[in-house]
């Protein structure tokens, strides 16, 4: 049922991007229609189910590009130890775009409340996991893994992100978000090699003890560049904690 709701918000939350993707015209576009842009969404609410969306938009898309979509998912996976996230991989066609799709991941879980944060105060955790996007290079699409690393100090009323460092295909990416509050979304931006990273994260599931930070971390993620779109999600378990009473 929850894989299910978490499908189902993800389709609901791309709705919007229906509205911004036009059909191409050969005509007037001589150099070809097959374009891409990378889509994003989120579904949140505290201590509730809540999760992320991230992927590509790809316009004039040829079936032949997705057809084998076992081959294209073999071997991904998106933080086998965490215990309270799902995952999962949509493609559609967009019903206002003809032979336009939609391609990407969801992650979708029980997230932290504001009241597990603030409980963890003076507390620092660090963070260890998978992001999973796909591709378009201006000549196929491709799903591709990539791994991240972040670590967050709490404290009684907003959070920070100190660090938050990841790979994925090829590209490095790294960033910070400060003095967030506790219950909000953190949001991450960086420019390396030619390439915008930006992405939308959040903290989830109960701490094992009273005081101990949320087990584990995930959000969505987006990458632009010269003929080059990415998007999609990121999931990572609590690998090490510090600071008093522990």
């Amino acid at each position: 049922a929850a894989k299910k709701k978490a499908a189902a918000e993800a389709k609901k939350t791309e709705e919007a991007e229906e509205e911004k993707t036009e059909e191409c015209d050969e005509e007037e576009n001589p150099d070809g229609c097959d374009k891409a842009r990378s889509l994003a969404g989120a579904w949140m609410q505290d201590g509730t189910s809540s999760g992320f969306a991230g992927g590509v938009v790809i316009e004039r898309a040829g079936l032949l590009q997705v057809a084998d979509q076992a081959a294209l998912l073999e071997g991904l996976e998106l933080c086998r130890s965490c215990r309270f996230l799902e995952w999962g991989y949509f493609t559609e066609q967009i019903p206002t775009a003809m032979n336009s799709l939609r391609m990407g991941f969801w992650v979708n879980g029980i997230a932290a409340t504001s009241a597990h944060l603030s409980a963890a105060a003076t507390k620092q955790a660090r963070y260890s996991g998978d992001l999973l996007g796909m591709v378009w290079d201006g000549t196929q699409a491709r799903a591709t893994q990539g791994d991240f690393r972040s670590t967050v100090s709490f404290g009684v009323a907003n959070y920070s992100v100190d660090a938050f460092s990841a790979t994925f295909d090829g590209g490095q990416y790294s960033s910070a978000a400060r003095g967030v509050k506790n219950g909000s979304a953190f949001r991450l931006h960086d420019a390396a090699s030619g390439r915008n990273f930006t992405a939308k994260g959040n903290l989830f599931g109960h701490p094992q003890a009273v005081g101990q930070p949320p087990p584990e971390m995930a959000g969505q993620f987006s990458i632009t560049g010269n003929n080059y779109q990415a998007g999609g999600v990121f999931g990572g378990a609590m690998v090490s904690q510090s600071g008093n009473d522990l």
